[in-house]
């Protein structure tokens, strides 16, 4: 296998190459940027869980429970991914550390008032 091995020289002249080209194509940049986003949103979303302690046996399984979750498990309102009372969110026990601590899917609202 043939391997090119650049020199300190010729990165620096790529790099500006490529800078000059992201200049010159904002919109395609923009649109490339768009379609990671959305490729890896899934993956985003599961690491950010286990982060703040969510606990599940099968995390691609969670995740398309909450994907496919239209209603807040307890006021019945109905559920948007963007920002505002209607919120998605995954409420989960904090006490439990060492096992499952999913407990519903919920609208911003009722995540906060949970008792």
């Amino acid at each position: 296998m043939y391997v090119m091995v650049l020199t300190h020289k010729q990165r620096e002249i790529q790099k500006q190459r490529n800078r000059m080209w992201q200049l010159d194509n904002p919109d395609k940049v923009k649109a490339k940027h768009k379609r990671y986003r959305e490729k890896h949103r899934d993956r985003r979303r599961i690491s950010q869980w286990k982060a703040r302690g969510i606990i599940f046996h099968d995390y691609e399984l969670l995740h398309d429970i909450y994907i496919q979750t239209t209603h807040c498990d307890r006021c019945k309102c109905c559920l948007t991914m963007n920002n505002g009372s209607a919120q998605k969110c995954l409420d989960h026990d904090h006490t439990i550390t060492d096992d499952i601590n999913v407990r519903n899917i919920l609208c911003k609202n009722c995540n906060f008032n949970v008792g």
